[in-house]
Parts: C-alpha cells; structure tokens; sequence
C-alpha cells in the first residue's frame, strides 16, 4: 500500500533512521539530486527553519521508497521547486508518476499555478518522465533544463 508521509520538526525524530537508510541507499543519485546533504542531520538542517515548504516520503509496505520536495514558499518565492527521487530498489514500478502527480496536488492545495524543477541533460529518464507529465523546458546552463508546469 502506498503512503505519502510529511515530514517536519514534529515528526521527524519518528521518522530518523527510515529517513537516513533512505539516504544511505540512493548516495550514488547524489549526483543527481541535491537539493541537501544525503544524511538525516542534514536533512533535519534542511527543515528546522521551514514552515511552508513541503518535505515528503513516499512509503510502500511501511518502507521509504521515495523522497520529494516542494520548496521555495519559505524563501518567498510564488513558484515551488519541485525535486524527486525514487529509491533505487523501486524504479519501474510507476512510482514516480504517482509521486509526481501527488505533489502537483499538493502545490494547487497551496495557491500554486506553476512549478519548477532543475533536471540534467543526462537524466534522460526523468525527462521523459517530466515530458509526459506536461513540463516545458529551457536552458538553465550547459548541463541543466529547468522545466516549468502549469497546474
């Protein structure tokens, strides 16, 4: 069954060990996703400070098997960043699109219009997957698109 779990300061001691065996699975995505360190304390450093932008785990039979985020409201921003990733042990499953379409739920539930999110040229994968999903791109640099959604 699956199970979309925030966390923040309230519940994030519960949550610690699942949080950083999480982390410790997907370190080679580093690469790919960074947003934040790849530990819970850096993840805890992420999220003390917050209170409107989202941090949430995707569970599957009570195991983390997703991360994403929907942040910037914190640092004034009408626009969220939307980041994901999919434990490396859950790829294929269709994870991912469920994952997404829930946190673009998400950010219509708080006044969001639109979305952002920065993405590789390499991750061929996540832009297709971003590409179905509606996402226009541009140039951000020489290795990343930044991607944009109307909701």
């Amino acid at each position: 069954m699956m199970n979309f779990v925030r966390i923040n300061l309230q519940n994030f001691k519960d949550y610690q060990s699942d949080i950083q065996n999480f982390f410790e699975r997907n370190k080679e995505d580093y690469n790919f996703f960074h947003p934040h360190g790849f530990s819970s304390d850096e993840f805890y450093e992420e999220i003390k400070d917050k209170k409107k932008d989202l941090y949430i785990f995707l569970a599957v039979d009570e195991k983390f098997v997703g991360y994403g985020i929907l942040r910037g409201w914190d640092d004034g921003y009408e626009i969220p960043s939307l980041g994901i990733m999919i434990d490396k042990n859950g790829r294929g499953k269709g994870y991912s699109t469920s994952f997404m379409r829930y946190l673009h739920g998400e950010a219509i539930k708080k006044g969001s219009k639109k979305v952002r999110l920065a993405v590789f040229k390499e991750n061929k994968v996540a832009i297709s997957l971003y590409n179905k999903l509606g996402y226009e791109f541009s140039e951000k640099n020489e290795k990343e698109l930044i991607g944009i959604k109307n909701l």
